[in-house]
């Protein structure tokens, strides 16, 4: 067997076909590899561990909070244990380290909420780190051996997170590519598209659309919500593993595509890179595409023609299992009359952002009612109506300021 390792998360898009049989190990007393498991996996943490167990949360789900500066990655997964599920070595022959002994909570809704690590012995020296526990039996120094030594029961929160790697090194224990993952693991569950949205790539703003199709212009945003569905014990509801997007043009031809897949840590700092923050939540997961994991991307659309062109999203789970949709969209840079992406009221002002049609310059007007001839007066700007320049192929942002309430 080739032994993967693992690798950054950006990646062009490819197919991975995954092989129906497995090879199978050897059992003795230190690896026991479930049937199908590569040597080097590991088994999980829950009784009885050679058996898949369910999972609520996956690796680098948007978790939110209360407090907006608290919006984080999950940097582990989450195993479905009940209260006072008994918690196991997922490797033997590994030294316990880190055991945390903490409370958290106030009054009446004070709980323990325990933690340690194991390391392995040996190489790779790999760290496991347990959290969400109400008790912890081992000590630091002590060395595990045997699998059913009990390490811990779990709390309220009735369910084991679980990382693979130390702190802020974290990788996914789920992937099907790499050995030194979780197993036995199979997802049947296929991840699904729910919704797709093109903003612009400088302010955030929802594109126009025009019968249903979005308008593009300038330098933009793809975004798609998805969720992935684990196969039974599983849930419905859960972040995928990976996203694209492709432009397809004229025959099918691929225009610009790009791809990210959640194998590695990320900081806190690269959230709104990949999810759009004020979209997602800890059941809604909507992805940036366009964007690097750790930087901000766009597809300029203004390096292609005018025209129609195929938007297309795929999204994958741990095993390649994906999901395909397919949007029409129209770029038009060069539009033949101004178009008004965007109309925002605020305290005595009207914020309005267009594309230009190719003049120089154009004329915004307003008044006190919804009719013509649109002979508004009080604005600082001049009374309607008031003359801009603009350069034909960019987006324009105005604001009208003091106008009345109500009125102007």
């Amino acid at each position: 067997m080739v032994h993967t390792q693992r690798r950054i998360g950006q990646a062009a898009i490819f197919k991975i076909a995954i092989p129906v049989a497995f090879c199978f190990f050897a059992v003795d007393n230190e690896n026991a590899y479930a049937q199908g498991c590569p040597q080097g996996s590991y088994r999980w943490p829950i009784a009885p561990s050679q058996t898949q167990q369910q999972i609520n949360g996956t690796f680098m789900e948007y978790r939110s909070s209360s407090n907006p500066n608290n919006h984080r990655f999950h940097d582990g997964i989450d195993i479905q244990a009940q209260r006072h599920t008994s918690v196991f070595p997922c490797k033997t022959n590994t030294q316990v380290f880190g055991v945390s002994r903490t409370w958290v909570g106030t009054g009446a809704d004070r709980y323990p909420d325990q933690s340690f690590s194991l390391q392995e012995l040996q190489e790779p020296y790999r760290v496991f780190f347990y959290t969400h526990m109400e008790t912890v039996y081992v000590e630091n120094q002590d060395i595990i051996q045997e699998w059913d030594h009990e390490l811990a029961q779990t709390n309220i929160l009735n369910h084991v997170h679980f990382n693979q790697g130390a702190n802020t090194q974290e990788v996914n224990p789920l992937t099907s590519l790499f050995d030194d993952r979780i197993c036995p693991f199979v997802d049947n569950g296929d991840p699904r598209i729910l919704n797709y949205r093109i903003e612009s790539d400088s302010i955030g703003i929802k594109l126009p659309m025009v019968g249903g199709v979005y308008q593009v212009t300038g330098k933009v945003d793809f975004l798609v919500q998805a969720k992935d569905s684990i196969s039974a014990p599983g849930t419905d509801n859960v972040s995928v593993y990976g996203v694209n997007f492709t432009i397809l043009g004229s025959g099918g031809a691929v225009v610009s595509t790009n791809t990210y897949f959640f194998n590695e840590w990320l900081s806190k700092e690269n959230l709104a890179f990949v999810y759009k923050k004020a979209l997602s939540s800890n059941t809604t997961y909507w992805y940036i595409p366009t964007n690097n994991l750790t930087s901000n991307g766009f597809w300029n659309s203004t390096l292609v023609a005018d025209g129609t062109y195929t938007l297309q999203f795929t999204v994958y789970d741990t095993y390649f299992r994906e999901a395909t949709k397919e949007y029409v969209i129209s770029v038009a840079n060069h539009p033949t009359t101004p178009i008004i992406n965007n109309l925002l009221w605020g305290d005595a002002n009207v914020t309005l952002n267009f594309t230009g049609a190719g003049a120089t310059s154009y004329h915004i007007y307003y008044d006190t009612d919804t009719g013509s001839p649109y002979q508004g007066t009080g604005a600082d700007q001049s009374s309607s109506p008031i003359e801009i320049s603009v350069d034909s192929t960019v987006t324009k942002t105005v604001t009208l300021t003091g106008l009345t309430n109500g009125q102007t």
